[in-house]
């Protein structure tokens, strides 16, 4: 054993000897015995073997080929503690600086064996592939990205190597050149996955700095869609599995939109395909409704809506491709369907209804009315639904509308009571409430909207679930410590010291006729035509798996 050991110190000293010398490539017979005992040796001859082969590997360039399948064997010899200083070794291979062609190609073999079990095993993969990163990042990326798209690559394999990338690769040290190369093949990698896996390349490329190029979002747009399949011809009904990925995937598309990458495909799927065939009842068809209203304003161009009848006179007026056509036919469809949707969810006016008593609503689910009605009005505003034009249809819309109305402020009279009673609640009723409160002051700006001759659709609300937490529930709970009770408007009118004291006119005196008119107080002596009223309803009051 010992003589074993003293021959191949023998020929490590002979090989250093002749470095000095500069006369190694006359030795190159030493050096390929060296590389014959990787083969032949016990575990000690073996571990000195791989430090004695990657030592000299640069020295010898026409055995590169054998030293580093000679390597490779010890990467994968039965001992561990073999295989650790194998692997170890690796890095050494690539001596020759950033440009060294055998970077990438080392990477590739480090990639194959981060699926290994043994922890401390596998911390010497991942200590190799920093050490590669430290000399060239780009070769690094390349060599694992390949790996990625190779036809030989398992899933688990490819599972490790995103997973390397998405908390091992420092991502605001790559150059442009890199992020481009990353995205272009993440376009391969991203057939070849699902599941968290996906998630994870997905924010991997959200986080590159060139991902903010128009032309690299409609790119990761695209992958994300392919994922979904949005765009099949004939798009199947969602099952559970897809119900699932649309959860998943659709909140990674949002920081993507803008107004020259369009959302248009992902709202047309979600309202042709996802609100026919899924019920609201569905676990996940809220959070998938959360984010189509924030996907709806990206739908719309700002030439979506013009009319061009309303040319210049004596100019023709300016011929609409076919594609604009499409767009158009498409998103008359769109906001019929959203329509339609909303109809279904509105409560019907009872016959035997007391405009007297606040009505008693059924069980609505108003978040998701929130959503379908603020992604109705995002489209509606330049596409105007044609079902609107039926005057009975409208007027039975706006029936409803009132009618839900008067619930909702019989609702939000209820919250604002137990603000300002001050009562102890845990924290997440007590953002529920908040959350409450905001849901049914959207609905009923919404509602505004409706009863304007023609309705207008121009509303901007902020969506409830987006309220930053400091006006979630700040002047609720100034007001619920001072004993204020809430108004509409937000001012208190219980504490005496601090309330405003109203603005009045002297009975006895005169009258400003144009101010009062103004403000709308003809009742105390202000004119004799009635000041201009605002709108005003009637009165009432388990784990996500690794794979899809």
């Amino acid at each position: 054993m010992a003589d074993k050991l003293d021959r191949l110190y023998k020929l490590y000293d002979d090989l250093a000897k002749a470095e000095k010398e500069g006369k190694l490539t006359e030795n190159s017979a030493i050096y390929e015995t060296i590389i014959s005992r990787a083969a032949t040796g016990d575990s000690q001859e073996k571990r000195l073997v791989s430090q004695f082969i990657a030592k000299f590997f640069k020295h010898f360039p026409t055995l590169e080929i054998r030293a580093v399948e000679a390597q490779i064997e010890l990467c994968d010899d039965a001992d561990i503690n073999v295989r650790k200083q194998a692997i170890h070794d690796l890095p050494s291979f690539c001596a020759k600086g950033a440009d060294d062609p055998y970077i990438s190609r080392i990477a590739i073999v480090l990639c194959q064996l981060l699926t290994v079990e043994d922890r401390g095993e596998l911390a010497i993969v991942e200590k190799s592939l920093n050490t590669l990163l430290r000399q060239s990042v780009h070769a690094t990326v390349k060599g694992v990205v390949g790996q990625m798209v190779s036809a030989t690559c398992e899933d688990s394999m490819r599972d490790a190597c995103i997973r390397f990338l998405a908390s091992k690769v420092n991502l605001k040290a790559l150059d442009s050149e890199t992020e481009l190369m990353l995205i272009e093949e993440a376009g391969k990698v991203a057939a070849l996955v699902g599941g968290e896996e996906f998630v994870l390349l997905v924010k991997l490329l959200n986080s590159l700095k060139i991902s903010r190029q128009v032309s690299q979002q409609k790119s990761i747009l695209k992958m994300i869609s392919d994922q979904l399949q949005l765009t099949v011809p004939v798009p199947a009904a969602p099952d559970a599995n897809q119900l699932v990925k649309l959860t998943v995937c659709l909140p990674l598309a949002l920081p993507l939109f803008s107004p020259y990458a369009t959302s248009l495909p992902y709202v047309a799927y979600l309202v042709n395909t996802f609100l026919p065939t899924t019920t609201l009842e569905a676990p996940e068809s809220l959070d998938i409704l959360k984010v189509l209203a924030q996907m709806a304003p990206h739908a719309l161009k700002p030439t979506d809506g013009l009319d061009n009848s309303s040319a210049v006179a004596g100019e023709p007026a300016a011929e609409v491709s076919e594609e604009d056509q499409a767009r158009r036919r498409q998103l008359d469809g769109l906001v019929q369907g959203l329509f339609a949707k909303v109809c279904e969810l509105l409560p019907t006016v009872p016959a035997d209804d007391d405009l007297e008593k606040d009505p008693e609503l059924p069980s609505l689910q108003l978040s998701h009315l929130e959503c379908l009605l603020f992604t109705f009005h995002s489209i509606a505003r330049k596409i105007k639904p044609t079902a609107l034009d039926d005057e009975v249809v409208l007027k039975d819309v706006r029936q409803r509308l009132q009618y839900l109305n008067r619930g909702l402020q019989a609702e939000a009279k209820k919250f604002k009571g137990l603000i300002a009673q001050g009562i102890k609640l845990e924290t997440e009723k007590k953002r529920a409430l908040f959350l409450a409160l905001k849901t049914t002051s959207n609905l009923t700006a919404f509602i505004k909207d409706w009863f304007h001759n023609p309705p207008t659709f121009k509303t901007n609300v902020t969506l409830s679930w987006l309220q930053t937490g400091s006006t979630k529930g700040s002047d609720g709970k100034k007001q619920a410590k001072d004993g204020i009770k809430a108004t509409p408007n937000g001012t208190g009118s219980g504490n005496q010291e601090n309330k405003r004291k109203a603005i009045v006119f002297d009975k006895e005196g005169p009258t400003p006729a144009k101010k009062a008119h103004r403000n709308g107080s003809s009742s105390n002596g202000g004119g004799n035509r009635p000041g201009r009223q605002l709108y005003q309803a009637p009165r009432g009051g388990g784990r996500f798996r690794s794979r899809w």
